[in-house]
């Protein structure tokens, strides 16, 4: 087993599901192949994704891709993909994380940054792995837990990890996912199109799991939607739901009248200003089929 760097285009043209799935060419087949049961970390390119270090996952076979001999799918355990509460640049307060990237004269090596697999150490996983869970924000530090002690992250910098197991706690992943969802959807109602906030200057909209927890989604920012409290409360239950074209769906015989005025602002869901952070459709079907109690 060994640690690596996947490289995920949000919009890329391979078959990937970063919660689920890694499409990659044959070339990287046998470094892909050492990550088996390990960790990896998925690097966003700044061209269409947030440049930088954005997440773990764990890989638990590989798979060939059999519409053609030259691809081939990591999977991925979607219970293990955590998103980091900061992006990870290259550079850290020691330097470029990945020291195989670093050049004499200590500039990246271009060549070596475009490769889509590539091993990392267990040192250089962890320290990247250490500086996404670290929040320079205080809101979003006062609402993730401290790292736990035994078997996963601590208060120190420097903790390692195990060697097959990371072990992050609920509280720290939501925090994460709620950064992510705030952000994408600049701190407003999908649905509503309200923004509110607080006396304390902090946003009232919520994080909501297109595929809930409960039914193992993942926390993924394209398994979200920004909501308020009560539409959140609305979407979950299933009285509202949301097609693969964005458009809102309503179980109108169980919404109550004072709650329809939330829901006449649009037809269609405010989607993000970043398409790459717009729902998932495999993520939209699932509500849709398990939550949605409408027609």
């Amino acid at each position: 087993m060994a640690n690596a760097v996947f490289l995920h285009k949000p919009s890329s043209k391979y078959d990937d599901n970063p919660t689920e799935r890694y499409h990659f060419p044959h070339i990287y087949l046998r470094v892909a192949e050492q990550t088996v049961g390990d960790h990896i970390v998925y690097f966003e390119p700044k061209r269409d994704g947030a440049h930088g270090y954005v997440a773990i996952a764990q890989v638990t076979r590989i798979d060939p891709d059999p519409s053609s001999s030259k691809l081939f799918y990591a999977r991925i355990d979607p219970a293990s993909y955590v998103p980091f509460l900061s992006v990870v640049r290259y550079e850290g307060a020691g330097g470029i994380f990945e020291h195989a990237l670093r050049m004499p004269d200590g500039s990246v090596n271009q060549g070596l940054r475009q490769r889509a697999v590539r091993p990392i150490s267990r040192d250089e996983f962890n320290a990247i792995v250490s500086a996404g869970m670290t929040s320079t924000n205080d809101a979003w530090l006062d609402e993730a837990a401290r790292f736990t002690e035994t078997g996963g992250f601590s208060d120190q910098p420097q903790t390692t990890f195990g060697r097959s197991l990371v072990t992050v706690t609920r509280k720290l992943r939501d925090a994460a996912f709620k950064r992510q969802i705030r952000e994408a959807y600049n701190e407003t109602c999908a649905i509503s199109g309200l923004r509110i906030i607080n006396g304390g200057g902090r946003p009232e909209v919520q994080a909501a799991h297109i595929q809930s927890v409960e039914d193992n989604g993942p926390d993924w920012v394209r398994n979200g939607i920004a909501l308020s409290g009560t539409i959140h409360w609305m979407f979950d239950r299933g009285l509202v739901s949301v097609a693969d074209d964005l458009k809102i769906l309503r179980a109108e015989k169980l919404i109550p009248d004072e709650i329809r005025l939330l829901l006449s602002r649009s037809e269609y869901l405010l989607p993000p200003k970043n398409a790459n952070f717009a729902p998932h459709p495999e993520f939209l079907r699932h509500h849709r089929e398990h939550r949605y109690k409408g027609d």
